[in-house]
């Protein structure tokens, strides 16, 4: 039964919803009164007058109670009392049903209990400890939710505690083993397990075994083997088991089979080596055998042959004889037959069997070059070598003597010796000095025919021969390279005969820069026999050219061949490229004069070679543009620039001297930034984050030396609002110019959006929408107001315009301030008797500065009388002096007015009374201040002479300090002193606070001046509250429609210089006919003339250089010249035109010996013939100097030859 409390404040207070939990221990945890179906019971109040009953769906049986109020009345109160009886008999109350008695697996009702049993491998947890099981710190054991609870929770059932085995150890790794874990063991190295390696814990608390015992490894050992003569020595003869890391020794005993050679042949060791198919230790190695002792395959002996032997080991046997007519035997073996046998001691036993027969004849030897042979009998190898410096054998590999050979002796079959006339050569077409006659090996040209579709040389042999080779060389000299890279070759037996085609064609390489002295050896697959050859050229490098020579021997039909040589001697090749001896080591920089680039010229590289002598000379110009054949010194050029310098030596080697020539780049590269802009934002953000590499393709960045890299610094940026980052934009060129330009990037509120304006200081701020923007209304929190004494102030701004009347919002201040003071303030003008020095105006100051205590004395009882009996304090403040004309000075004396009553009449009249006695024009009363109507002299000197009151001028009233404004609230009160905001100053005595000027700021309250923003600074709007509303102005090369940033480079041919304290609003542009390289320029001097026609710099600006000789240039403002075609030449510097680049001359006679003269690079070039040297082909070649003459011949150097 419930009803509601009346409380003394006569309301009624009652639960208006109920839910009952109860238990019979309180030790147990309360359970909450449920339906049938589990769900929760709540008792509801209506009415909490008058009594409630409530009759429970089913009855409990408790010993405690608690009643939970869920929902109630005014307060939580209520009355109540318990019907019901108390319980006289007992049924058995199945605990198990619910929760299931609180036992963690089973649960068994008794009469009057319950008990928890567990399932197999766990018990019951009895006791702290059990299993090795504890309760927490903070637990009982009692309670439900406990970890461990006593008698109810179950726990596994734990095994006893093991020992690992002797020599070995437990893997598993943990404290207690319970039911259900298992401990794994390991024996130490050596050691083998007997028994299970893992045990059980059961459900019982036992281990399913016992632990496993390490007993010492050991291995099977080997046993004799009386067949192979294998015998097996052990430490222990009567044992077969060999313990782990024993050897065993072996041994073969029989004859001429020994054991193996090799480092473990003689033992087997006990190792641990687990292998597929064997156990885990046992003898490592391959099963031991005694094979018979090899004697290897018999070695090949000059006229032997050899009958049928089934094998080469100990006891193997063959018969020895000589193989033909040829060859006769001689000798006989140890055992005094033919029979060579294998011996015990792994050797043929040939005794002194062999054939004597014929050997191969001297193959000769490579001119300047020498032979390496111990015989010439079959078999026997000769090698060769070349004596001459930087030599090989074009062929390294030697020759050898063999049975049935092609040729006797493989030699030049004679073109290159002269042997075959030059009546025997001809070729489908020549080329003046490259007559097919030249196409001997040695012949200071060669042969070159016509560029056609198909040419060929033929040559008819003395007599017919069979060929084996053919040795092809290219023709190199000053005027002529060809080498041929597809080569064609025919042959036939007689004149009537017709050509039979050599199949394939072969195929010779062609190196970059070019190997055409290159000797190439073609080895024929299949040799043939002819007398007469055409070697046809199928395609070629350069020019259809070549030297060659033909390798074999004269056909005999008659003579039969035994033995010869299976190729000829070698021809020596030089394999030394030639070495320049002063290619210079460092780039050659081109020079800058006060007319321009200057000329190049440097000395040109010199080469020699161990020939003793150059073949040919290549000069080639690398440009941007390309290749050019030349590089003629002095040359002046505008670009960076390779000469490769080529030397060739007679046998395809070349050597190359790289000069790097650069033109020095100090001009940084043309740079504009992207225009300075504001991100506007809609919604409301602190900050707004920038990545400035997204406006690459707004940056303008080029050179002429090409690519440019850009970067930004910084690369992005997190920009607070109403804040903007300046950002860096560097440009660098190829020689690491640089250039800079800069740009802003702001961030502002979008206009005229409500969250742009900042609430007051003690105030607020709310905005509404109306038709085309917003009405914001600024208020002040109760006792704060403006200092304008208006209620609320109200902005407006239109879609996307600015706030009016202002953006900025003023701060409140407290009406809670001091009252004002009521100072009378007094100036008397004084004469002197002379003039007044400087200075003199403190002394006058110090002198009266003795009167003030008498003064404020008698002015304080002059103000009391008739003030009713109130007591009105004056005191004097510091005069100031002011010299106002030669012989004048003022002094301003201050008296500062305190009645004991605040209030306004008696301020004013103790102010009368001040007006009254310091008025000069009432003498009577000027008797009271007479101490201060005439001043002495305060030195006694004439500069500062005495003085005497001429007038006066009287000011009264209530005045605030320094920062502060009067609040006149009632004219009956003595007004109070409000405090000036941030954004505002006021002067002593003023009557309303100033907004701060733009250019200024004020961040503190109560100041009679505002701060002027740092040099180089200024202000969007008026009555700015702190510095960082003073944003940098723009200047040195920038502007902006407001002057500040973010500020917009100057175009070109404009420019802008120290800023204005506002910034400059716009460009000033350059001088008439005066022009800027770069945007951003930040003075006029950056404005200059543009180059003249036939003028150039590296700006395009003055100071401008004439073009150079073989230049022009016909455009005004140009960074450098044209130049003139290879073939034309000018006549001065500073040309304009195109017309004045004229043809080369080439004078009559310039070229000697047939030379040809060519324009190239602006000036005639003699190209000579073969033979000849020299600028103007005026030297001849001394073909002598390559030593082409060999064993010791000597040298007759001939025009285009030599002898």
């Amino acid at each position: 039964m419930f009803t509601g409390v009346r409380r003394s404040d006569r309301s009624l207070a009652f639960p208006t919803a109920i839910r009952l939990l109860h238990t019979n221990d309180l030790a147990d945890k309360m359970r909450e009164f449920r339906n049938v179906d589990g769900s929760p019971v709540e008792f509801r109040v209506l009415d909490g007058a008058s009594m409630s009953i409530m009759n429970l769906p089913t009855p409990i049986e408790a010993r405690y109670l608690r009643l939970n109020m869920v929902n109630f009345t005014n307060q939580p109160c209520m009355r109540l009392e318990l019907m019901g009886c108390q319980k006289q008999s007992c049924d058995d109350d199945n605990e198990c049903l619910e929760n299931n008695g609180g036992c963690q697996q089973k649960c068994l009702n008794n009469q009057g209990s319950f008990d928890c049993s567990c399932n197999v491998g766990f018990e019951l947890f009895t006791q702290d400890g059990t299993s090795n099981y504890f309760i927490p710190p903070f637990e009982s054991g009692e309670r439900d939710g406990d970890t461990y609870r006593l008698n109810k929770t179950c726990v596994k059932k734990m095994c006893p505690a093991l020992e690992a085995p002797t020599n070995g150890k437990i893997l598993t790794d943990m404290d207690n083993y319970r039911f259900g874990d298992m401990m794994r063991f390991m024996c130490d190295f050596g050691y083998v397990m007997s028994g299970s390696p893992s045990l059980l814990c059961t459900s019982a608390g036992e281990w399913n075994g016992t632990v496993p015992e390490c007993i010492a490894a050991t291995c099977p050992s080997l046993t004799d083997n009386e067949a192979e003569g294998l015998t097996v020595y052990r430490e222990d003869p009567e044992s077969l088991q060999i313990a782990f890391s024993d050897n065993v020794t072996l041994s073969c005993d029989q004859v001429g089979k020994p054991i193996r050679r090799t480092a473990t042949a003689g033992f087997r060791q006990c190792v641990f080596n687990p292998l597929p198919g064997r156990p885990n230790y046992w003898l490592s190695g391959a099963t031991p055998t005694c094979p018979r002792i090899e004697c290897g395959i018999p070695p090949a002996i000059p006229g032997a042959d050899y009958g049928d032997f089934v094998d080469t080991k100990y006891q193997a046997s063959f018969f020895f004889g000589c193989k033909d007519e040829a060859f006769k035997l001689a000798g006989q073996s140890s055992k005094n037959d033919n029979i060579v046998r294998c011996g015990e001691d792994g050797n043929w036993d040939f005794g002194d069997m062999r054939c004597e027969g014929p050997v191969c004849e001297d193959p000769g030897r490579p001119a300047d070059g020498s032979q390496l042979s111990e015989s010439y009998e079959q078999g026997a190898e000769v090698s060769f070598t070349c004596e001459k410096e930087g030599y090989i054998p074009i062929n390294p590999s030697p020759i050898q003597c063999i049975e049935q050979p092609e040729c006797k002796v493989i030699k030049p079959l004679g073109i290159t010796s002269g042997v075959i006339p030059d009546s025997s050569i001809n070729a489908t077409s020549e080329r003046g000095n490259y007559e097919a006659t030249n196409i001997r090996l040695n012949s200071v040209t060669g042969w070159c025919g016509k560029k056609e579709a198909f040419t060929y040389v033929s040559v008819e042999l003395n007599e017919i021969s069979r060929i084996k080779a053919i040795l092809v060389k290219g023709v190199i000299t000053d005027d002529v390279v060809g080498r041929p890279t597809e080569i064609r070759f025919f042959y036939k037996l007689r004149e009537e005969d017709n050509y039979v085609v050599y199949f394939p064609n072969f195929n010779l390489t062609a190196r970059d820069p070019g190997n055409y002295g290159e000797m190439a050896m073609i080895t024929l697959p299949l040799s043939v026999e002819a007398r007469f050859v055409i070697l046809g050229i199928v395609s070629y490098d350069e020019n259809p050219c070549l030297k060659f020579e033909l390798m074999g021997c004269p056909v005999d039909p008659s003579e039969r061949l035994f033995l010869g040589f299976d190729n000829g001697f070698p021809i020596c090749v030089d394999n030394e490229p030639p070495v320049f001896l002063n290619c210079p080591t460092f780039p050659i920089e081109v020079q800058k004069g006060p007319n321009g680039i200057l000329p190049v010229n440097f000395t040109t590289p010199f080469a020699r070679d161990n020939s003793g002598a150059i073949a040919r000379m290549e000069t080639i110009s690398i440009t941007a543009a390309g290749r050019s054949d030349g590089f003629p010194m002095p040359m002046t050029t505008f670009e960076d620039m390779m000469v490769e310098y080529y030397a060739y030596d007679f046998d395809g080697n070349v050597a190359i001297c790289q000069v790097n020539i650069t033109v020095p780049d100090d001009t940084p590269p043309m740079l504009e930034c992207p225009n300075s802009f504001v991100i506007e934002l809609v919604e409301e953000a602190d900050s707004y984050e920038v990545d400035f590499n997204k406006l690459r393709s707004q940056v303008n960045a080029s050179d002429p030396s090409g690519k440019v890299t850009v970067t930004f610094l910084p690369e992005r940026a997190t920009i607070r609002t109403g804040n903007y980052e300046n950002v860096t934009v560097v440009a660098v060129d190829r020689a690491g110019n640089q250039a800079k330009c800069h740009f802003q990037v702001a961030i502002k509120p979008s206009p005229c959006v409500e969250w742009e304006l900042e609430a007051p200081s003690f105030g607020e701020i709310t905005c509404l929408p109306r038709s085309e923007g917003f009405e914001c209304i600024a208020t002040c929190e109760s006792g704060y107001r403006f200092t304008d004494g208006v209620a609320q102030k109200t902005f407006t701004c239109d879609k996307n315009g600015p706030w009016a009347p202002t953006s900025v919002v003023p701060d409140c201040v407290s009406e809670d301030t001091t009252l004002s003071t009521y100072d009378v303030q007094s100036t008397i003008q004084y004469r002197a008797n002379g003039a007044i020095s400087i200075g003199c105006d403190r002394q006058y100051v110090g002198y009266v500065e003795q009167f003030y205590e008498s003064l404020s004395q008698t002015m304080t009882e002059s103000c009391s009388v008739g003030s009713g009996g109130v007591d009105i304090q004056v005191t004097y403040k510091p005069a100031v002096a002011r010299k106002t004309g030669e012989n004048l000075m003022d002094i301003t004396y201050t008296m500062m007015v305190s009645p004991a009553l605040a209030l306004p009449d008696l301020y004013d009249h103790c102010g009368g009374t001040h007006n009254f006695v310091f008025n000069l024009e009432n003498t009577i009363t000027n008797e009271r201040i007479s101490s201060i109507l005439e001043i002495p002299s305060p030195s006694g000197s004439d500069e500062c002479p005495p003085l005497r009151a001429l007038t006066s001028d009287i000011k009264r009233g209530f005045v605030c300090q320094v920062g502060e404004v009067l609040n006149k609230i009632r004219a009956s009160d003595v007004p109070r002193c409000l405090e000036c905001p941030a954004g505002f100053f006021a002067g002593k005595g003023e009557e309303s606070c100033t907004l701060c000027q733009a250019g200024t700021y004020q961040n503190e309250a109560r100041q009679g001046q505002c701060k002027t923003c740092p040099p180089g600074t200024w202000t969007v709007e008026e009555g700015s509250k702190s510095e960082t509303d003073c944003i940098p102005v723009c200047g040195h090369g920038t502007y902006s429609p407001s002057g500040l940033v973010p500020c917009l480079e100057c175009p070109k041919n404009s420019y802008t210089g120290e800023p204005p304290f506002d910034g400059f609003k716009e460009c000033i542009a350059c001088p008439d006919d005066l022009f800027t390289f770069q945007p951003g320029a930040n003075q006029v001097a950056e404005c200059r003339e543009k180059c003249q026609p036939g003028f150039y710099s590296e700006t395009g600006l003055a100071p401008c250089a004439p073009c150079p000789l073989n230049f022009f240039q016909p455009l005004s403002g140009q960074r450098e010249c044209f130049e003139c075609h290879s073939t034309e030449e000018t006549a001065k510097t500073g040309t304009s035109s195109k017309d004045d680049c004229q043809d080369v001359a080439c004078p009559e006679g310039i070229c000697e010996h047939g030379g040809l003269c060519v324009a190239v690079h602006h000036r005639p070039k003699c190209f000579c013939p073969a033979g000849f040297t020299g600028a103007r082909c005026e030297i001849n070649v001394d073909e002598c100097a390559s030593a082409p003459c060999t064993n010791g011949g000597t040298c007759v150097d001939l025009p285009q030859g030599y002898r």
